[in-house]
């Protein structure tokens, strides 16, 4: 009879401990981003304690160890009727499965995955666990080496490379709107330090091949008269890039995942290597962000 309530007693223990474990991990450090009342600039702030998001059946918790720092466009979540007071700050994570849910076949725990968190999420990457699901990212098993910033000029580079051919696609990741400082009508010191280390547009066309494709993520590009005739002498042409669609969109999924092995398989090979500016702890994040809009070449990156 003692030995039955003493075992009784034992996995209630056992069970309040496990409990307590969970309440534990499941609070958190995270960032956040909002409009400030008060100025232009949105207020970015660390918060302590904060709750993850319910687990469900399809969905895995990660212990980040690094997330890649990117400037947060309010403007896209007004646009996409995406509603919230504050929104979080870094996407691109890598870490460690701690849990996953009773449908999750790809991972498993223990596993090192990198992946992007959607635009719609209720998780930070600049935090100490994320919840995600188990199709926005890929497992990855190797170091991955990382290389300072560079500043070689675009066309240069190209020319160089391509013995005066010029190359096939050019991803950008913003141009300057105009060739020199000083036709920048606006007299914004913050947009002029910021295009200072941007290609210009004419830069990106002529370094581009005949039959070049030149994809941009500026979303509000406007090509001047000798720009598109130079596009049109070269048979090249201009795409849109808005990363967050492939995560928005369940019908990309397949696509996505075989994009995400592919570049982590070319990380591994050493065909590209990430471009990592600073490497920062998560309490500096808030400082270091009010700085990205006046830095380009290189990465940010949160470690834990």
């Amino acid at each position: 009879m003692h030995d039955g309530i003493g075992h009784t007693r034992k996995l209630r223990g056992e069970v309040l401990l496990r409990v307590f474990i969970h309440s534990f991990k499941s609070k958190m450090r995270t960032l956040y981003i909002k409009k400030s009342t008060e100025t232009e600039e949105p207020i970015c702030f660390l918060e302590q304690n904060v709750n993850l998001p319910a687990m469900t059946e399809n969905s895995i918790m990660i212990q980040i160890k690094a997330c890649g720092l990117s400037m947060v466009n309010l403007e896209i979540f007004a646009q996409l009727n995406i509603k919230r007071e504050r929104h979080p700050v870094g996407r691109e994570i890598s870490g460690s499965v701690t849990q996953v849910g009773a449908a999750v076949t790809n991972v498993k725990v223990g596993d090192d995955v990198v992946g992007v968190l959607p635009l719609d999420t209720e998780c930070s990457g600049c935090a100490d666990l994320c919840i995600i699901n188990e199709y926005d990212v890929s497992e990855y098993s190797h170091v991955i080496d990382l290389i300072g910033g560079k500043k070689n000029a675009l066309l240069n580079s190209c020319l160089e490379e391509t013995g005066g051919l010029g190359v096939d696609v050019i991803i950008d990741n913003g141009v300057s709107m105009h060739m020199y400082e000083d036709e920048n009508i606006t007299g914004s010191p913050a947009k002029s330090k910021k295009d200072k280390h941007l290609p210009s547009k004419h830069e990106i066309i002529m370094s581009l091949g005949v039959g070049g494709r030149w994809i941009t993520s500026q979303n509000n590009l406007q090509l001047d008269p000798p720009d598109s005739q130079l596009l049109y002498f070269k048979g090249a042409s201009v795409s849109f890039l808005f990363d967050s669609f492939w995560t928005l969109s369940s019908g990309q999924q397949g696509r996505y995942q075989h994009i995400l092995k592919d570049i982590i398989n070319k990380v591994a090979n050493g065909t590209l290597r990430p471009n990592i500016s600073q490497k920062l702890p998560l309490e500096k994040v808030p400082d270091m962000y009010r700085r990205l809009t006046y830095r380009t070449i290189g990465k940010f990156v949160m470690e834990n």
